[in-house]
């Protein structure tokens, strides 16, 4: 994980930066669009074995401990943005799910991703590692189906 530190900085940086500058739907496509012909020609998935949830899970590990240095800015829809493009770029199916819960009196955004891999469980990779069980799912993001709707609104 460490030599791939700067890779996942740099990268999540940029998500970052899109997010910034765009609404989250407007950079989610965006970013998904550029992926989209690596990851449809299948160029990464032969390393769909070496990507599991526990790698992922690492991966926001490490951007939130970036925040945590104040190295660099980190959320959760930033992260699970990173998580999802390096699922998608190996062939494994995910949803980005955005969740709410009332927290004081107050409404409390939260993202993450949900792993669907042929026979086996539902896996979810959580940034910040945050207890999900009262969030309620209020909209899920997937590549495949962000890229389909905007190719036939063209």
């Amino acid at each position: 994980m460490k030599n791939e530190s700067a890779y996942i900085f740099i990268t999540h940086s940029l998500v970052r930066a899109f997010l910034l500058g765009h609404s989250i739907t407007d950079a989610y496509l965006y970013i998904f669009k550029s992926v989209f012909p690596a990851a449809i020609r299948g160029e990464f998935s032969h390393t769909r074995d070496h990507i599991d949830q526990t790698y992922l899970q690492e991966v926001c590990d490490s951007i939130y401990q970036s925040d945590l240095l104040e190295v660099g800015t980190a959320s959760c829809y930033s992260a699970s943005i990173v998580v999802q493009s390096l699922a998608f770029l190996h062939g494994i199916p995910s949803d980005m799910v955005i969740g709410v819960k009332k927290q004081d009196e107050k409404i409390v955004g939260h993202a993450w991703v949900e792993l669907s891999r042929k026979g086996s469980r539902l896996e979810i990779v959580n940034p910040g590692r945050i207890d999900l069980s009262e969030y309620r799912a209020l909209a899920r993001m997937n590549p495949e189906t962000a890229v389909a709707e905007w190719v036939n609104s063209i």
